[in-house]
């Protein structure tokens, strides 16, 4: 009997809701230096930082040259395809804060993690936010409506990349935590669908 009544509270309930956090399928950073000296004195361009375990951001244009530095950063969605998406929100660990405010916005195509660099970057779209890094955990809330789409098509995610508003001299490195260091980026979603009730039945057949 008690089986019973678990399986019909479980049929007549719609699918509960909850929170999942993912860790990033792969990120990196790519950067850019030139000291105004032409094509043939540009560094970095070509190189490929999908091995740090620290992500580097910085923005930097004076008369002594030009430095660029944008972080990538991608998460598998496909477990949640199809589901309803809730609440959405991107954590990074900073080690050291930029200067100014950063902005976080969506990639328009695929990458990497081991082969993207400045020159095949894919570049940002949609802007999500702007924020004020601060040293520790930071919790960046993402758009419903822009995100939703992505939980519908996984396929079409692409992951994020976040760019410096303020140059500073001399330039500030902002550092925070890749998937290879201690605290990697997470995205967490609050979701309702198939994701979350395929874990609720399997609660419920353990305690049958």
């Amino acid at each position: 009997m008690k089986a019973m009544m678990i399986l019909l509270l479980a049929v007549t309930t719609a699918f509960p809701v909850a929170w999942h956090t993912l860790t990033p399928s792969g990120d990196a950073y790519v950067a850019f230096w030139d000291d105004n000296g032409g094509e043939e004195y540009d560094e970095y361009d070509d190189d490929n930082f999908g091995s740090e375990n620290l992500l580097k951001l910085m923005y930097h244009e004076s008369q002594v040259g030009y430095s660029y530095y944008y972080p990538y950063i991608n998460f598998n969605l496909s477990s949640y395809a199809g589901d309803t998406l809730l609440a959405a929100e991107l954590r990074i660990y900073v080690e050291e804060v930029p200067d100014g405010d950063q902005t976080l916005w969506l990639v328009n195509s695929t990458w990497e993690e081991m082969t993207i660099t400045y020159n095949n970057r894919p570049a940002s779209t949609g802007l999500l936010d702007m924020a004020h890094l601060a040293t520790g955990w930071n919790t960046i809330s993402l758009p419903i409506a822009d995100m939703q789409p992505f939980i519908t098509n996984p396929a079409q995610f692409f992951g994020f990349t976040m760019l410096d508003t303020h140059q500073a001299y001399p330039p500030i490195f902002g550092k925070f935590h890749s998937r290879e260091n201690t605290h990697p980026p997470e995205l967490r979603l609050y979701v309702s669908g198939a994701a979350v009730g395929e874990a609720t039945w399997g609660q419920l057949k353990a305690r049958l």
